[in-house]
């Protein structure tokens, strides 16, 4: 196989005209196989100390980009990276993507402060920090994924993790202080959805503990929903707290709904604390449809 280490050092730099920008996948870092005929090599990715910062992608993988590998992350950060277009249709993973892999979290390791945002030719935006998808596996046991935004003017999903077709389990650490935000000025279809977490129909998340607060998610005009998690997937909630996110619409703390025709959508609800949560219209702490 092929192993990376990355233990010090910067990948960037401390403005985004001086740091590194990829036209589509991974502006910081691109970790992905190598093929050669009918033989595939997959990557062992290891950061532990390494900062990742004020990298720009078009598409994904704002700091990394990750296909079908093995990545374990314990110290240092990927921080301040972004993706943004006018023209793409739909753009993610303003911090990491996680593509067909898996990534484990833990020990200092920090996802902050990136960011996910679009012009008026993008429908859709998600994953401020994090997005998984196509069986992406995430571990976190530590760490943070804090002060990520999404941000558009139609749809902005996920201001902290956006999960599709892929599956996240929370132990410890914390996501906190994520956005997602709705610039529409006027009332569209979309708004704000998961400050959080956003986990789509084919997505799943676990959470045996850490903590999930002070996300928000706002707009101007349109609607918001699940502050702290948005859930048409599986969500499964055994420990851990849940607390002071904001929501401007309704569910502060969680909004679960299936998706239309969708029957991938339930929620198990054990010991995990959800309280302290806010939103201005309905079910501060938590708003459950009636289709789960």
């Amino acid at each position: 196989g092929i192993n990376l280490t990355l233990s010090g050092g910067t990948i960037g730099a401390s403005t985004y005209e001086n740091g590194n920008t990829a036209t589509q996948y991974g502006g910081g870092l691109y970790v992905g196989p190598y093929r050669s005929g009918l033989n595939t090599k997959k990557p062992d990715c290891t950061i532990s100390g390494c900062t990742i910062k004020y990298n720009t992608a078009n598409e994904s993988g704002g700091g990394v980009f990750a296909e079908e590998c093995t990545m374990t992350f314990s110290s240092g950060s990927v921080s301040n990276n972004k993706v943004y277009s006018d023209s793409a249709i739909y753009i993610s993973g303003g911090g990491v993507y996680i593509k067909k892999g898996s990534l484990g979290i833990s020990g200092t390791a920090e996802i902050s402060n990136n960011m996910v945002s679009a012009g008026s030719g993008t429908l859709g935006v998600s994953g401020g920090g994090l997005f998984i998808y196509e069986n992406g596996n995430v571990t976190m046991e530590g760490g943070s994924i804090k002060a990520n935004i999404v941000s558009s003017s139609i749809a902005s999903m996920g201001g902290g993790v956006y999960i599709t077709n892929g599956k996240m389990t929370l132990s410890g650490g914390t996501i906190i202080s994520n956005t997602a935000s709705d610039t529409s000025g006027s009332i569209v279809p979309g708004g704000a959805m998961g400050g959080g977490f956003f986990i789509n129909n084919s997505g799943e998340l676990t959470m045996t503990g850490g903590s999930i607060n002070s996300n928000t998610a706002s707009t101007t005009y349109g609607s918001c929903f699940g502050c702290g998690i948005y859930s048409s997937g599986k969500l499964t909630l055994t420990s851990g707290e849940l607390k002071s996110n904001s929501s401007s619409t309704m569910g502060g703390g969680i909004f679960v709904s299936p998706s239309v025709g969708s029957t991938d959508c339930s929620l198990t609800w054990n010991s995990t604390t959800i309280t302290g949560n806010t939103a201005s219209t309905i079910a501060p702490n938590y708003y459950i449809n009636n289709g789960v």
